[in-house]
């Protein structure tokens, strides 16, 4: 359990950082001018609700095929812990 928590930990970690991905964008567009980097603002937020909208209804669907089989089953034997 620990362990599958720990790897979807970091996964979404550095999918959703939010000063990771604030330093990206501003390094990347420090040349853009004011309509520009608007526009490019508003893309990556586009790009990541639909990121976060596929995570909310496929993220266990699409994380079984990163984690072992034998690792959900587990974690489905023991059940939650009280």
């Amino acid at each position: 359990m620990l362990n599958f928590f720990v790897t979807t930990y970091i996964k979404m970690f550095f999918l959703l950082a939010p000063f990771f991905s604030m330093s990206l964008f501003l390094k990347m567009s420090e040349e853009f001018d004011s309509q520009r980097r608007h526009r490019a603002a508003m893309r990556a937020s586009g790009a990541i609700l639909v990121a976060i909208t596929i995570f909310f209804f496929f993220g266990k669907p699409l994380f079984s095929l990163v984690v072992p089989e034998k690792v959900i089953l587990r974690i489905q034997i023991a059940g939650p812990t009280r």
